[in-house]
């Protein structure tokens, strides 16, 4: 609370999203017998890779894991390695690398595990359409056209930026409440309720 970073903590972090993953699986009703892909929510592969074997192991699944982790996970797992964890949007970004992947047919089932940082989660599936398979989303092109730059130069540009996108949110009145972005505009927003 209080910084502008999210913290992660470790093993409690990995414990808690594979409890979680666990949980909401449990309560769908699905079956990993019955999915062909997986889409998880994906601060980091390590994450993902525990739920997935956590998943097995609840089901009783024996065979190649790894096998079974190649065909139903890692597709997903390409361009979030590439970007990192871009928090809400990180199951989103799994299922457009699952798809930019080529590897989705036509009524094909995904299982996708969405998590919050209040340590909510669900797990729901849905079926590939014609079309949608086929989607050329361009994000991995996109991320062919990087620049790649020193962990200075990243430094140097990051520099005496900071500021520049803190938003400062303080109470005016009982009913008001003043906005302000950058310090570059001042808006009023009055009759808000719950605040």
């Amino acid at each position: 609370l209080g910084g502008q970073e999210a913290k992660a903590h470790g093993r409690f972090s990995i414990q808690s999203y594979v409890k979680m993953v666990l949980e909401a699986y449990k309560q769908s009703g699905d079956r990993l017998e019955y999915l062909d892909h997986l889409v998880f929510h994906t601060p980091h592969s390590l994450m993902v890779r525990k739920a997935f074997e956590a998943l097995l192991n609840l089901e009783g699944v024996e065979g190649d894991k790894n096998e079974l982790f190649e065909r139903m996970v890692s597709s997903s797992l390409q361009i979030p390695s590439e970007i990192g964890n871009i928090y809400t949007g990180s199951m989103l970004l799994a299922l457009a690398s699952t798809i930019e992947s080529g590897k989705l047919l036509p009524d094909q089932r995904i299982g996708f595990f969405g998590y919050g940082s209040s340590a909510q989660g669900s797990f729901f599936s849905g079926l590939t359409r014609e079309g949608v398979i086929d989607l050329d989303i361009g994000l991995t092109e996109e991320l062919s056209r990087r620049k790649k730059i020193s962990p200075e130069e990243f430094d140097r540009i990051k520099s005496g930026r900071e500021d520049t996108y803190k938003a400062i949110i303080e109470p005016t009145s009982v009913d008001g409440l003043k906005f302000s972005l950058c310090g570059e505009c001042d808006v009023q927003l009055s009759n808000v309720k719950g605040l």
